[in-house]
């Protein structure tokens, strides 16, 4: 049970961060949940999060939202907390995994997303992204101009290990 990721609130008056707890009788023995502290109290309270491992969490620049990354069912997504009613909406379903969210200061969105065997820095309107994201490619093309032109449509994710690693163990 540990405690990672902690990122400040633009005001710097709270902290958000991820914690690992114990789920009995869950899919997952071990999941990690969102934590908000206020360091003038010590007072630490759980935020609503959706069965998984979440991580790498970061208040938007108005400190009302919480971006962060969680892993269900063999997935990595981004999925953001809104404060006030607690509820917290998808905004990738990727094929593979989509990590490291952070809101960039024009407003957009940005995130590594694992494509084709390999991670890419994507970037997009946040008006892009949303409860009903569709599967496939990111909202938005590669930072780099030159991968974005090379890349149309991107394939389903390949794992980077390959059988090598487990025929001789057979």
């Amino acid at each position: 049970e540990d405690d990672q990721t902690p990122a400040f609130s633009p005001d710097g008056r709270s902290l958000v961060y991820t914690s690992e707890f114990e789920a009995p009788g869950s899919p997952m023995l071990y999941r990690r949940r969102l934590r908000r502290l206020e360091p003038a109290t010590g007072e630490a309270v759980d935020l609503p999060t959706p069965p998984g491992l979440a991580h790498d969490p970061v208040y938007s620049p108005d400190g009302a939202k919480v971006l962060y990354s969680l892993e269900g069912g063999g997935f990595h997504d981004v999925y953001e907390l809104d404060l006030a009613s607690g509820r917290s909406v998808r905004l990738t379903r990727s094929i593979g995994a989509a990590y490291n969210p952070v809101y960039a200061p024009d407003g957009e969105i940005a995130f590594a997303a694992l494509r084709r065997g390999s991670v890419h820095i994507y970037k997009a309107p946040r008006s892009r992204f949303g409860a009903d994201a569709p599967p496939g490619p990111p909202a938005g093309p590669p930072v780099a101009p030159a991968a974005a032109a090379a890349r149309t449509a991107p394939a389903p994710a390949r794992s980077p290990f390959s059988t090598d690693l487990f025929l001789p163990a057979f």
